[in-house]
């Protein structure tokens, strides 16, 4: 079965006054999957916990994500879609992860 490794990061979201609320940078590194699975087959490989958000960003040509992520920057990936068809094999675009912040604010 053919796989693609593709680029991820994992964003957290933080509470309190403005401007430490939001979602931070937290890690970047690279996650193997199977091409032609759907994400939704590949859950435990992609997200680090449950209720977390997929999203498809540009590769930027320094190889570095934004340290906050702002609406806009990505497109949202649904879960039925494969490794393939988002990220393609050329490496055009990176994964981004959005995890929901745990507790209260």
């Amino acid at each position: 079965m053919p796989t693609l490794v593709v680029r991820r990061h994992v964003y957290n979201a933080r509470g309190g006054a403005p401007p430490y609320r939001g979602s931070f940078l937290t890690a970047t590194d690279e996650v193997e999957l199977d091409a032609n699975v759907p994400f939704v087959a590949q859950e435990q490989l992609v997200f680090p916990s449950e209720g977390c958000q997929l999203f498809a960003i540009p590769r930027s040509p320094d190889g570095r994500a934004p340290n906050r992520w702002e609406d806009g920057l990505g497109v949202e990936v649904g879960l039925e879609a494969s490794p393939a068809e988002v990220f393609g094999i050329w490496g055009q675009h990176e994964m981004v992860v959005l995890v929901p912040m745990d507790g209260m604010d």
